[in-house]
């Protein structure tokens, strides 16, 4: 973002608030508010994406390479100027130093390039049953993961129930269409997100960031959200931008070794998207020597090795509970059985006495025929 110095000096000399509220709201509470910082995929400046393939696919397949990619810092005080200069009413738009700064869905979609469509993922939020968030449970997570149901009506699950490949967009979504500061839960309307995401559901990008940027702006305590992309709407609007103005440096990028590393996760939070990000605290990653290394090595196919390590876990731990579950079924089920019977005495019965008397009987007279034979036969040859 590179500015000339006439509109440098515009920065510093235009009205920075449209009311003496908004900026006593600046001062008291935009002021003190921390940022989610966005993140997005390393991808090249080439045409082939070097990633996975099912990062791939989805990319590709809703055009979202300008979406997706990792963003460019933030301007810290244009971010909160706009923030406390948020309308009260339903209007769409926000004056930013003089410029007219538009935040509505097709605003939104045509700064990422992407079409203003219906949105088949917010209109299913509210026609789904029961039974149907059971069967999207089962799309996206491990066998035998169920919903955690709240006493307030909140229906969550963990996030390493969550199939590998769903822990990379859950991470990716949290910062870039649906923020959450929640690093181990994952709440009911993000596991749909994740859903549609998977499933190729229309997906209104525009239209669920231009929610959640109202929404932000109503409360006034929580992180600021998408602070790269609020700079870079009001760049394109022209609002004066100083070279000099703080800069929120996005940390996190999702490369192939962080692909790996997020679908090995057992739930543990490594995002801290809720720290403040001062100026004396800016969201600086500065890789070491040996980590750089081990990403440059890091290949497609360790990442497919990775899943394949997961999928072979889950398959173990299955194999543990199935085994379990027999063992007990065939000691249960052992005790009633009677026990074999002996032959011939338990099988014959009675009628073993008549038939071994018969049996005694023919063996003597085959043992008498025998003997007869044999004394003629010596008489023969006398």
């Amino acid at each position: 973002m590179r500015r000339t110095k006439s509109v440098a000096r515009r920065a510093n000399l235009v009205e920075k608030f449209s009311s003496a509220a908004n900026q006593e709201r600046h001062n008291n509470e935009t002021c003190n508010r921390s940022f989610c910082g966005e993140k997005g995929f390393s991808f090249k400046d080439s045409d082939d994406l070097v990633m996975p393939q099912f990062v791939c696919s989805v990319v590709q397949s809703r055009n979202w390479r300008d979406f997706a990619k990792h963003p460019q810092p933030a301007v810290i005080p244009i971010v909160r100027e706009f923030y406390a200069n948020f309308p009260k009413d339903a209007a769409d738009w926000v004056w930013v130093r003089g410029s007219r700064v538009a935040f509505d869905s097709q605003s939104i979609n045509q700064f990422f390039r992407l079409q203003d469509d219906e949105d088949g993922y917010e209109e299913s939020l509210g026609v789904l049953e029961d039974h149907e968030w059971d069967e999207l449970l089962l799309r996206v997570c491990v066998p035998g993961t169920s919903w955690e149901k709240s006493s307030h009506g909140a229906w969550t699950v963990n996030r390493a129930s969550l199939l590998p490949e769903a822990k990379v967009w859950y991470h990716f979504l949290k910062t870039r269409l649906l923020p959450s500061t929640h690093g181990k839960i994952v709440s009911k309307d993000r596991v749909a997100l994740v859903d549609a995401i998977l499933s190729g559901k229309p997906i209104n990008v525009g239209r669920v960031i231009s929610e959640q940027v109202r929404i932000c702006a109503n409360r006034k305590k929580g992180s600021l959200l998408f602070p790269s992309l609020i700079s870079a709407l009001c760049f394109e609007s022209n609002v004066p931008i100083a070279d000099e103005e703080e800069r929120l440096r996005l940390g996190g990028v999702i490369s192939p070794a962080a692909i790996a590393r997020i679908m090995c996760e057992k739930g543990e939070d490594h995002d801290h998207t809720n720290r403040p990000s001062e100026s004396e605290h800016p969201q600086v990653t500065v890789p070491s020597r040996q980590f750089e290394q081990i990403e440059q090595r890091l290949s497609l196919m360790e990442v497919q090795q990775a899943i394949f390590m997961q999928q072979q876990q889950e398959m173990w731990a299955y194999q543990r509970q199935r085994d379990i579950a027999l063992q007990k079924t065939l000691r249960r089920n052992s005790r009633q059985f009677f026990s074999f019977p002996h032959f011939p005495t338990d099988i014959l019965g009675s009628q073993f006495e008549e038939v071994h008397e018969e049996l005694i009987r023919v063996n003597l007279l085959h043992f008498c025929y025998d003997l007869n034979i044999d004394i003629c036969v010596k008489i023969v040859f006398i």
